[in-house]
């Protein structure tokens, strides 16, 4: 059985904790922008980081691709590091927590995993290529006659 897991990985797609997501930053304000000198190049919406100065037009069409709506004024949003793609920051939350921790858009990790001791514990039992593979010289059984042979 050990050998059937190490081939084929866990059973259930890696997630993040709620304290990975919550320490991975990237939370930004959606805001109406204020208006500049020319009023037809303003953006729809912008969305302001939280912590920092960076600043995000939105484009007017541009939504979450986890619930699929529409940005709008006075909502949070969330931009994962890795890709800098933006979510709503309650769906994003939920999706790394629950579904799998890597960007519904483009498949980069979501959020860096603090590693558990469980999970320290896990790779520690894992399998290397000498406890799969044959030593060289030694001999090799072929399945199906070993099969017929019990």
């Amino acid at each position: 059985m050990m050998l059937l897991s190490a081939l084929l990985g866990p059973a259930k797609a890696p997630v993040a904790t709620d304290e990975d997501v919550e320490n991975a930053g990237g939370v930004y304000n959606i805001e109406v922008p204020s208006m500049s000198r020319d009023a037809t190049k303003t953006a729809h919406l912008v969305a302001v980081a939280v912590e920092g100065e960076d600043r995000v037009e939105l484009e007017a069409d541009q939504r979450c691709l986890v619930c699929l709506c529409d940005f709008e004024a006075e909502e949070t949003g969330r931009k994962l590091v890795k890709c800098n793609h933006l979510f709503h920051k309650d769906c994003i939350d939920q999706w790394l927590t629950t579904g799998r921790n890597s960007c519904p858009l483009c498949r980069e990790q979501g959020v860096d995993e603090k590693k558990s001791e469980e999970d320290a514990e896990d790779s520690e039992a894992t399998l290397d290529d000498s406890d799969v593979l044959p030593r060289a010289g030694a001999e090799t059984v072929d399945v199906d006659t070993a099969i017929a042979a019990s």
